[in-house]
């Protein structure tokens, strides 16, 4: 199991760092609709997985941010900076 969870938080940084970068490429352009799916598809990814090593808060946190980025990706809510921020 321990090497389980090493591979978790290995990936987890990779994962950690595509949300970094693509948040910033969309402060840049917020229109960009192939960022908001990248975007969306680390932070899906990031949030199963979290779910199988069971890190609740963790997992409720990323299922948040998951609900937002859904709102982005149907044009319900703007991308702003203040929105990445948070």
């Amino acid at each position: 199991m321990k090497s389980l969870i090493a591979q978790f938080v290995e990936e987890s940084r990779d994962f950690l760092q595509v949300i970094s970068d693509t948040l910033l490429q969309l402060e840049q352009n917020s229109s960009n609709q192939l960022v908001i799916d990248e975007l969306f598809r680390a932070v899906h990814t990031l949030k199963g997985n979290s779910g199988l090593f069971d890190f609740p808060v963790m997992t409720q946190l990323l299922h948040a941010g998951e609900d937002v980025m859904v709102r982005v990706r149907n044009g319900e809510l703007e991308f702003d900076s203040s929105l990445a921020d948070t």
